[in-house]
């Protein structure tokens, strides 16, 4: 045991190296795909100037893809609109489970089916062999996912439009009405809350208090899969998971 006082994190995953480096210590390079805080000696973190850089290309990167994508799509989307005949919030809920549910199911199929056919072996971490997920695990998986998309999504986006309206967002069949700068700011402002609201959520569900009630099932994977990211129950789900999406 170690006395780190992080060793409840994660207790559930376990660690496997690479070869280590002269300090003995090992890189997260270096690490299986079930990292544990729990490791001692501790892995050599990257310096905060590499992390801050990284941060702020991934806010630049992903605000001129959003941007891309909403000048893209936006001739679809006013179409849809246009053609909409129920309320403002219904579209507003239609919209955001739509677009979670698609990004889940493009990129986290194309995983699971490069997984099945053994494509892109070379590109997997490593993984023991404890660690690889079971069908029944799977199956648990599917059906946990068909309840946060189909449910608890559906009624996170209905409660949160008031939220969201109380904030200034505009009415769904109303043009964008800022430059695109201002656009690239918002996205930029949306990820970076999205990133603090999560990783603070879920260190909260890592507690003693809420982890064996509420997290444990989430590291029933102990190898990482793209799909159970989200494996976690309701409750979960709506607090740590969609509320850092929604905002």
């Amino acid at each position: 045991r170690t006395e780190d006082p992080n060793r409840s994190l994660c207790s559930l995953c376990a660690l496997r190296f690479g070869s280590a480096p002269p300090s003995g210590r090992p890189t997260f390079s270096e690490m299986s795909s079930s990292f544990t805080p729990r490791t001692n000696p501790r892995p050599l973190y990257p310096p905060a100037s590499r992390v801050l850089a990284k941060a702020l290309y991934a806010h630049l990167r992903d605000a001129a893809l959003g941007c891309g994508l909403i000048a893209g799509l936006w001739p679809i989307y006013s179409y849809l609109r246009a053609g909409w005949t129920r309320s403002d919030r219904e579209f507003y809920c239609l919209v955001m489970c739509a677009g979670h549910t698609v990004s889940y199911c493009l990129f986290n199929g194309t995983l699971l089916i490069c997984e099945k056919l053994g494509w892109l072996k070379d590109h997997k971490m490593p993984r023991k062999k404890a660690e690889e997920p079971t069908k029944e695990l799977y199956k648990q998986l599917v059906t946990e996912a068909a309840i946060s998309h189909l449910v608890t999504s559906p009624i996170v986006a209905l409660l949160f439009y008031d939220v969201a309206r109380y904030a200034g967002m505009p009415l769904t069949s109303e043009p964008i009405s800022q430059s695109w700068g201002a656009v690239a700011l918002t996205i930029m402002a949306a990820h970076s809350f999205n990133d603090w609201a999560f990783y603070w959520l879920h260190r909260i569900f890592h507690t003693k208090q809420l982890y064996a009630r509420f997290h444990k099932q989430h590291h029933a994977f102990r190898g990482s899969v793209g799909a159970a990211a989200e494996f976690a129950g309701p409750v979960e789900q709506a607090v740590a998971n969609q509320f850092p999406t929604a905002g």
